[in-house]
């Protein structure tokens, strides 16, 4: 038995300082503890690994964090995990596949459109010595996914990586590239046979070649371009290697292997560390062994063969053709002077959040090519500075236009940009009339479909009718009682069955009347608190459960002023919409984690409306009792309704648990007219009989 008491105590103790010594072999945690908050990074393959541990340190250090993953129940169900656990909510899953240049041009797309910058992308996707396949346009499937796929990608978010600089692009590469060949003649292995480690090897070499090539051409530009060696890590990445091919090596080396190398949480840490170490700012064109700057294999550092390369990939993914994506910022000079001589030239302004088109009748600043060049690194802003000082700014108290009847308007001058809400679903209560149907209209010209619900169907029938006829958008009338939860589950569950999805909550539907107290019946004010409270929060809470838990959306709810100051004759109502801005930063409290947001908007006098006129406010209006309010006037239904699309959209990301009051200053400096409000309540009385 004591023959092998030594043999067993070497092979422990060397086992023992193997384990003991992985993490600080492989590089241990990120040493720099920079923060990033408001920065954007945009992760691939972050559902799972090195990504998804990547994408939870960055959310932990304050970033905003765009998951773009294939298979979106994982990364759906990954993004809600990394909020529940840093408690941010700003954690997005995106769908993206890597292996089709439609699915990478499409997410581009929306990062594009949706983002207002990208501080820092980290190309993280990849397979490995997978069986020989091809992508959806052809290509090898290692090489594809693991360079073409990325090449695409980095090239089109190149604009708005520029617009963000300083920003950084992180590429991981793998020490495989060392025994990596360039086959220019048959990159993709249709011509000799497929060996699927070569195969991986040249896709890791094209890694490192990209990097140095792009951060060659980004020169001067602010953006960064590094690649990195993330160690030997254990990952599904490895599941096709020679490890997992047998039930020998699974079930008894495996054990052993995981021991003895890191997992994804230290393997995300070369990511991290390249994408907000303070000490790489400006440092560009590197490969990273782990953490340690190495010189990578001499075939990487081919100056030839990187341009080759790139040609290549930019050929295959047809950029070829693509114009200039600086060919944005004007000309010449010559041109500028042309737009500033012509007073009949119309000038487009677009930006993600604003759209106008204007006829230019007043130069109002001078911002010159040259400027443009020298705020390269805020060209975004240099331009849209340019386009606006071309532009005639609208009159103080211009008035948007609305209809006073439950009509759709006739013209509609937009005041962001006509997509701002592209292809997103809101959920109306109370959309049928009114306020409601004007916010269902103006969203819907804004690129979103609606759902109008309530319990007159015949009414939101004939609303949808309209709103489609007037927008081309779909909108989707359903019946509900909001003090009913039920009929609020079935109508989410047609919606997400019809539409696919909801980002919007408009909690619109109310009960109000002019009552004084002691009028006022029990079942009165229990009705009234049921429609506005108990609706407002039946409804909040099924969307919630079915939706926005694990997708994330913004809640809207429509409030008013009336519980400010105790307004005469509305004890009712006052006390529900008093309740309902309680619940507004309570649910934004409780919500915010899973990405929800949670406003209100509190409407003062509103013309065209069934309130207006139960109200007295035609009366009130006849008899000059605006003028006392700040703006002297009351207030249209288009002008709630911007309010909302505010609140509802991007242009308002970082705002919730806020109660917005639109009413022209009215409860700042309005009477409280007891005597007057009596003797209206009178009148209608009287003429209701």
């Amino acid at each position: 038995m004591s023959k092998y008491i030594l043999p067993v105590s070497v092979f422990g103790t060397v086992f023992g300082c193997a384990v003991l010594l992985k993490n600080h072999v492989t590089g241990g945690p990120c040493p720099s503890k920079a923060k990033i908050p408001g920065k954007t990074v945009v992760i691939t393959g972050a559902n799972t690994g090195i990504g998804k541990e990547t994408a939870k340190e960055l959310a932990k250090r304050g970033g905003r964090i765009i998951m773009g993953c294939r298979d979106m129940e994982k990364c759906e169900a990954a993004a809600k995990e990394i909020r529940g656990q840093t408690l941010n909510p700003h954690v997005y899953a995106h769908h993206i596949d890597l292996a089709s240049i439609k699915s990478i041009r499409q997410f581009a797309e929306r990062v594009n459109q949706e983002e207002k910058h990208v501080d820092v992308l980290i190309n993280n996707a990849g397979v490995m010595r997978c069986p020989a396949g091809k992508t959806e346009d052809g290509f090898d499937i290692q090489f594809g996914v693991n360079h073409l796929g990325h090449f695409l990608l980095t090239n089109l978010l190149l604009e708005k990586l520029k617009d963000s600089a300083p920003s950084r692009v992180v590429n991981l590469a793998s020490l495989a590239h060392i025994v990596g060949e360039i086959d220019f003649n048959d990159l993709n292995w249709d011509n000799k046979k497929f060996d699927t480690k070569r195969a991986y090897c040249q896709s890791k070499l094209a890694n490192v070649l990209f990097t140095r090539e792009l951060a060659q051409r980004l020169d001067g530009t602010g953006v960064t371009v590094n690649c990195l060696h993330p160690g030997v890590v254990a990952t599904e990445l490895g599941r096709h290697t020679g490890l997992h091919q047998s039930q020998f090596s699974s079930s008894v080396l495996s054990p052993f292997f995981t021991l003895l190398v890191k997992g994804p949480e230290l393997g995300a840490q070369p990511s991290v560390y390249l994408a907000v170490a303070e000490e790489l700012e400006g440092v560009t064109g590197r490969y990273y062994d782990v953490m340690m700057e190495k010189e990578p294999a001499p075939k990487a550092l081919d100056q030839e063969v990187s341009r080759r390369l790139w040609e290549a990939s930019a050929r295959l993914m047809g950029l070829e053709q693509e114009q200039a994506p600086s060919a944005a910022v004007p000309a010449s000079n010559g041109a500028q002077e042309k737009r500033s001589t012509d007073p009949d030239t119309k000038i487009i302004v677009k930006h993600p959040l604003v759209h106008l088109v204007v006829e230019r009748r007043l130069c109002v600043a001078v911002i010159t090519e040259q400027t443009l060049q020298q705020e390269k690194h805020n060209n975004t802003v240099a331009r849209l500075l340019w386009n606006i000082s071309m532009a005639e700014p609208q009159r103080v108290g211009d008035v948007p236009e609305d209809v006073d009847t439950d009509d759709c308007m006739t013209s509609y001058t937009h005041i962001y940009s006509p997509d701002l809400l592209k292809d997103q679903v809101a959920f109306i209560t109370g959309g049928g009339s009114g306020i409601g149907l004007r916010i269902a209209e103006v969203l819907m010209r804004h690129g979103c479909d609606t759902v109008i619900a309530s319990r007159n169907f015949e009414k939101l029938t004939e609303a949808a009718k309209k709103l489609t006829a007037a927008t081309g958008r779909h909108c989707l009338p359903l019946t509900i009682d909001v003090r009913q939860p039920q009929t609020i589950s079935a109508a989410v569950d047609e919606t997400l069955k019809e539409l696919g999805r909801i980002d919007i909550l408009i909690n619109n539907a109310a009960g109000n009347f002019l009552c004084p107290a002691t009028s006022l019946s029990f079942n009165a004010f229990k009705t009234v608190l049921e429609i506005d409270t108990m609706g407002t929060f039946n409804t909040s809470k099924v969307v919630y459960e079915k939706w926005f838990k694990d997708h994330g959306g913004a809640i809207v709810n429509i409030s008013a002023t009336l519980g400010y100051r105790g307004q005469a004759l509305q004890v009712h109502a006052g006390s529900a919409k008093a309740a309902n801005d309680a619940m507004t930063k309570h649910l934004a409290v409780e919500w915010g984690p899973s990405g929800v947001r949670v406003n209100t908007l509190a409407p003062g006098p509103i013309s065209g409306t069934e309130g207006f006129r139960r109200l007295g406010g035609n009366r009130a209006d006849s008899m000059g009792a605006f003028s006392s309010i700040p703006l002297q006037r009351a207030g249209n239904k288009t002008e709630m309704a911007h309010s909302v699309l505010f609140l509802a959209s991007r242009a308002s990301s970082y705002v919730t648990g806020h109660i917005m009051v639109a009413d022209g200053g009215s409860w700042l400096t309005s009477a409280n007219d007891v005597s007057m409000l009596l003797g209206y309540w009178s009148a209608e009385l009287k003429r209701d009989k």
